[in-house]
């Protein structure tokens, strides 16, 4: 945006890949060939005789794109001269090399715009939903929008089929000036990681089945033994967990918010799930389920416990949500269950607490046969907070 809104005020502009050394020296070897200087020279000199020529020239931009290792790109960046060097990154860490400016998701109002622009369709409502339901993510909203040119689709249309096959479609469509769809850049990414750094893998797929907003990272990170083991391990090794976690802002599959808490993007969540391997699935979620049955307080009624059943609350309910879809009933899904309505009763939230109560009972009656204690005392049958205040 910024180099097709300035383009008038430089006379040269050069994009360059920026992923490895090997596609920042060809895209360099390129521009010093545009520039006349010999074809011949090796990679360390080619840049070199560059930084001079730059440096004695007024009017040009440079273009890093997905410059995500500032170790790897510094030695390519122009020292001196009359020009600018812009460089586009998932890492937020480039103090020292570059200013970082953070470019957040679109408004609602914009991705509305582009959506009704991009496909020709009017239709504000549809256009606002499916907005709303792509995140505002602007790569989503491109590749939407191609898929419904190429389709002859409405946006109405779309959406419905978004709703019921939103992971199919992040992977279908082809952005307008971009080589990847939602499901392959992210995909991708979490290749990486995988290949780089399990732990962070790992936690980036538990984060994955909770709520997408307010993760308490560390929180999270306090129960080990609820872990998947390599995070485990990590767990337990407090410079380990600030690597870790570190390694997921860098790679922007989550982003800090002010508080000591992150964010996940809705589609990065959806993307993250896909890609986990089927034997891994029912075991993830079974250790989403048992850590945050682990960290919802059991006297969810003390006042002094709410501040945590508050910033556990959402995350719970979106396990659980899985734990629905899939069918996968086990006996700490059923403590969360009750968990959550014993706060939410406690809250005075009666209505709200009845779904998770009777849940919490149809799941101990499908688990266990006979007469069982977990079953006489589950909270729909009898609750010693609902003795004392129904």
């Amino acid at each position: 945006a910024y180099a097709h809104g300035h383009a008038k005020h430089y006379q040269l502009g050069w994009w360059i890949a920026a992923e490895t050394e090997l596609t920042i020296s060809a895209a360099l070897g390129d521009l010093g060939a545009v520039l006349g200087l010999p074809s011949h020279l090796p990679p360390t000199q080619l840049v070199g005789r560059l930084h001079q020529v730059l440096a004695e020239r007024d009017g040009w931009l440079l273009v890093f794109d997905n410059a995500d290792d500032p170790v790897i790109v510094e030695p390519f960046l122009p020292k001196v001269g009359r020009g600018h060097v812009l460089l586009t990154s998932r890492n937020p860490a480039w103090q020292g090399v570059a200013d970082p400016i953070p470019v957040d998701l679109l408004s609602l109002a914009t991705a509305t715009r582009l959506l009704q622009q991009r496909t020709g369709n009017t239709d504000k409502h549809a256009a606002e939903t499916l907005a709303e339901q792509l995140g505002r993510l602007p790569l989503a909203l491109e590749q939407a929008a191609a898929y419904i040119g190429a389709q002859h689709l409405s946006l109405g249309r779309y959406l419905e089929l978004y709703q019921a096959r939103h992971a199919e479609l992040l992977a279908r469509g082809s952005p307008v000036g971009y080589p990847a769809t939602v499901d392959a850049t992210f995909g991708l990414a979490l290749d990486r990681l995988r290949d780089n750094n399990q732990a962070a893998a790992e936690l980036l797929e538990m984060c994955a089945l909770l709520g997408p907003d307010q993760l308490p990272i560390h929180l999270l990170l306090s129960e080990p033994e609820c872990l998947p083991d390599t995070l485990a391990s990590v767990a337990r090794d407090p410079l380990e967990v600030e690597e870790t976690v570190g390694a997921l802002y860098r790679a922007s599959l989550l982003i800090s918010d002010v508080r000591d808490t992150g964010r996940m993007h809705r589609l990065v969540q959806v993307v993250v799930r896909q890609n986990l391997p089927l034997v891994h699935q029912d075991p993830r979620l079974d250790q989403a389920v048992q850590l945050l049955a682990a960290l919802f307080p059991p006297d969810a009624w003390e006042p002094r416990n709410w501040p945590r059943c508050d910033l556990l609350l959402p995350h719970a309910q979106a396990v659980l949500d899985h734990v629905d879809r899939r069918h996968h009933f086990t006996p700490p899904a059923a403590v969360l269950l009750t968990h959550v309505a014993t706060y939410l009763r406690a809250r005075g939230l009666h209505g709200r607490a009845r779904e998770p109560d009777e849940k919490a009972l149809a799941m101990r009656q499908q688990l266990y046969e006979g007469d069982r204690s977990d079953v006489a005392s589950s909270p729909s049958t009898s609750s010693p907070y609902r003795s004392r205040h129904e």
